[in-house]
């Protein structure tokens, strides 16, 4: 679950971190608390959104890419639908 939770949030690089050279862990923190989001099954993109502004304030690089905010927050619900398929298994 994380791993995939994960993978979302690497391949969106919102803020663009790891484009400029950051670490691979340099979203953790979001991942950790999107990850407890999935596992809880609330998705909804202002709870998504306060993740992304907790950790990097209203000013940040995500809130000027709106669709690829959007498109993160579909993967992390795809993500979510296949936890909740494969819990009631």
């Amino acid at each position: 679950m994380r791993d995939a939770v994960a993978l979302a949030v690497n391949t969106a690089d919102l803020e663009g971190l790891l484009d400029l050279g950051a670490p691979g862990t340099e979203y953790t923190n979001q991942i950790d608390a999107l990850t407890g989001l999935v596992l809880r099954g609330g998705l909804p993109m202002d709870a998504v959104a306060g993740v992304w502004e907790d950790s990097f304030g209203p000013e940040s690089a995500a809130i000027g890419k709106p669709a690829e905010f959007a498109g993160l927050v579909e993967q992390l619900e795809k993500t979510s639908s296949r936890w909740v398929a494969h819990d009631r298994s």
